[in-house]
């Protein structure tokens, strides 16, 4: 006698047969006519890489200047001959400390809550690093606010203030994100082979602790 759980099972069977017999053909076609050597690609589109416009302003600042009028926007980074290598070697991190305190810290005439509030109210960015190699600014605004952007910035690099709490929160945040360094196995890798490939005491060795 034949039950309803055996009914069920060749019911199964026969429903995957159909549906093996029905993709058959597709699956066929799939493994025997594609050739990925006949695949035919589109032109490439041509690259039009702009040529800035470069002058020197009086005071012997270097412009390149890019002009992009589909966007009210300005974009702006500026290039600064600095170094962290050029830390003590007691005191690593000392120029990452100051290119993001330069920014957080305000400036001789805003404090940097002041400028952050500033900055919010017209969409505008303006932030300051000191890397490896060089430091610089960069901004970002809508053109109509540029002129007060574009002064804030200058305070700034200018006049920082450099405020003894923006200071102290920055060693907090580095201190945060040392303690943190050990969970990424990617950057325990890069952080050890530099020690080995430069030296631990070496500038590109050095690192906070």
């Amino acid at each position: 006698m034949i039950n309803k759980k055996s009914i069920k099972i060749a019911l199964s069977i026969l429903s995957l047969a159909v549906a093996l017999a029905l993709l058959a053909p597709a699956l066929n076609a799939m493994t025997t006519e594609y050739d990925p050597s006949k695949i035919v690609y589109p032109p490439a589109s041509k690259l039009n890489i702009p040529i800035p416009e470069k002058f020197v302003l009086p005071n012997g600042l270097k412009m390149l200047l890019i002009e992009d009028h589909r966007l009210p926007l300005i974009e702006m980074s500026v290039l600064i001959k600095v170094s962290s290598y050029y830390d003590p070697a007691d005191k690593a991190s000392l120029a990452s400390l100051t290119g993001t305190v330069m920014r957080t810290g305000g400036s001789i005439k805003m404090s940097g809550d002041e400028i952050d509030l500033k900055l919010e109210k017209v969409a505008a960015i303006v932030e300051t690093y000191i890397g490896d190699d060089s430091g610089g600014a960069y901004l970002n605004c809508l053109k109509e606010n540029l002129d007060a952007s574009l002064g804030i910035l200058a305070d700034i690099l200018i006049t920082p203030r450099f405020d003894p709490e923006k200071i102290d929160l920055a060693k907090v945040e580095m201190k945060s994100e040392i303690s943190r360094r050990n969970d990424d196995v990617g950057g325990i890798t890069s952080r050890e082979f530099q020690r080995l490939l430069w030296g631990k005491d070496s500038e590109k060795g050095m690192m906070a602790e």
